[in-house]
C-alpha cells in the first residue's frame, strides 16, 4: 500500500457472501446488484469475483450496463432504472440489456427503436412510492398485451424489510402476487433485507445488494451477525505523531482541547477520500490492534487521533478506518447515515487493492 488512502477489496469475502445468499435462497435465482461501481468496490472486480455464483447482474443505468458488457460479460444484465430515452432503448436492444419499465413515459415509447423485441422487467409499485407502474391504472394489462416486448421477469421493491415492518412487507407481498399475475413471468421482490429475513418473498429471483459486500441495512446490526464478511477495508497511514501539551487545541475551529500532555497522530484519510466529515462522540480508528479515538474535526485530506492508548507506534503505520475490526455499519451509525452511503462515497483518489 502506498502512502495515500486505499480500499482493500477481498475477493474471497465477496464469494463467501455470494455463497451465503445461495444458502438463504436455495434454488431461487440470484440477480447480484452491482450498481454505483459495485457499491464502491469496483464493478469489474465484483463481477470477476461473483460471476460463477450468480445468475444475473443488476445495474442502475444503461451506461452501467454497457460498461459491464464491455468487460466481456455475456450473461443477463438488468437495468433497474430503465431506459431514459429512445437512444437508451436502442442501446438496450443492441447490448441485450433487460430494462426495467417503471413509469408511463417508458411504456409509451416501447418498441419504436427497432422491430426487435425488447427484453423488459415491469416494476409494480406496491408501496415504495418511488418508481413503479400503478397496479390499478391499466398499465400492467397494456404492457402484458404488447407484442413488441418480451417480459423477462416482473418485480417490485420492499420499503420496510430492513426495519422489520411485518405488516408492510406482508401487504406488499400480497399486492405483488395479485398484480403480477397478469404476466406469465418469474417474480422478483426480495432485496438484501428480505433475502436475509423474509423467505416468503424470495419467489423466483432475489436481488441482493449491500449484503454481497458484507454489510446489512438493518439499523443497529452488522453483517457479521448474519455470517457475512466485509469485502472492503478502508486504510490510511499514520502520517506523523506530535507531542501536544495540555490546553493545546486540535483541528479547524479549535473545538478539541488536549486534556493532558499527549501524543496526537495525523492519519492520511479525510472526507475527500470518503470518510464522513461528521462523526459523533465515541468514533475511533484501528491502529496496532487497538481503537484510537478521533479528535477534532475531520479535514479534507486527514484526521487526527488520540494515541495515548496506542502503545509504541511509528509514522507509516497502517490505520483501519473501517473493515474487519470496525464494521462500516458502526462508522455509518457514528455519522448518522447508512453503510451504502459510505461505501458508495469512496473518493476517486483512493487506490483499490484486490486481495
Amino acid at each position: 500500500m502506498q502512502w495515500g488512502t486505499a480500499a482493500v477489496i477481498d475477493r474471497q469475502a465477496l464469494q463467501h457472501n455470494c455463497r451465503r445468499v445461495r444458502e438463504l435462497a436455495g434454488s431461487v435465482s440470484v440477480a447480484a446488484v452491482i450498481k454505483a461501481d459495485a457499491y464502491g468496490h469496483g464493478a469489474a472486480i465484483a463481477v470477476q469475483a461473483m460471476v460463477d455464483y450468480v445468475d444475473a447482474f443488476a445495474v442502475a443505468t444503461v451506461a452501467e450496463g454497457v460498461a459491464l458488457r464491455e468487460t466481456g460479460y455475456q450473461g443477463s444484465i438488468w437495468v433497474l432504472m430503465g431506459f431514459a430515452d429512445p437512444d437508451e432503448q436502442r442501446l438496450c436492444l443492441e447490448q441485450r440489456l433487460y430494462t426495467v419499465i417503471n413509469h408511463r413515459r417508458q411504456l409509451c415509447e416501447l418498441g419504436f427503436a427497432s422491430s426487435a423485441r425488447l427484453g423488459i422487467i415491469p416494476e409494480i409499485d406496491t408501496g415504495m412510492g418511488r418508481l413503479g407502474l400503478n397496479p390499478q391504472g391499466g398499465e400492467l394489462q397494456e404492457l402484458a398485451s404488447n407484442g413488441r416486448v418480451e417480459v423477462i421477469a416482473v418485480m417490485s421493491h420492499l420499503a420496510g424489510a430492513d426495519e422489520g415492518n411485518h405488516v408492510q412487507v406482508q401487504r406488499q407481498y400480497r399486492e405483488f402476487i395479485v398484480a403480477s399475475a397478469v404476466f406469465k413471468a418469474p417474480r422478483s421482490l426480495a432485496n438484501s433485507a428480505a433475502t436475509l429475513d423474509w423467505p416468503l418473498t424470495h419467489l423466483d429471483w432475489v436481488r441482493p445488494g449491500i449484503m454481497l459486500y458484507g454489510a446489512v441495512p438493518h439499523p443497529g446490526r452488522t453483517g457479521a451477525e448474519f455470517n457475512l464478511r466485509p469485502a472492503m477495508q478502508l486504510l490510511g497511514r499514520l502520517q506523523g505523531i506530535r507531542r501536544m501539551r495540555r490546553g493545546d487545541t486540535v483541528g479547524y475551529g479549535s473545538e478539541w482541547t488536549c486534556p493532558a500532555d499527549m501524543p496526537v497522530g495525523l492519519v492520511r484519510c479525510g472526507y475527500a477520500d470518503g470518510y464522513p466529515r461528521k462523526v459523533g462522540a465515541g468514533a475511533f480508528v484501528w491502529l496496532a490492534g487497538k481503537g484510537c479515538p478521533l479528535i477534532g474535526r475531520i479535514s479534507m485530506d486527514s484526521l487526527c487521533v488520540d494515541l495515548r492508548g496506542a502503545g509504541q507506534v511509528e509514522s507509516g503505520a497502517e490505520v483501519e478506518l473501517w473493515g474487519p475490526n470496525i464494521p462500516v455499519e458502526q462508522v455509518a451509525a457514528w455519522a448518522g447515515t447508512i453503510p451504502h452511503d459510505l461505501l458508495c462515497g469512496i473518493g476517486p483518489r483512493v487506490q483499490r487493492l484486490v486481495i
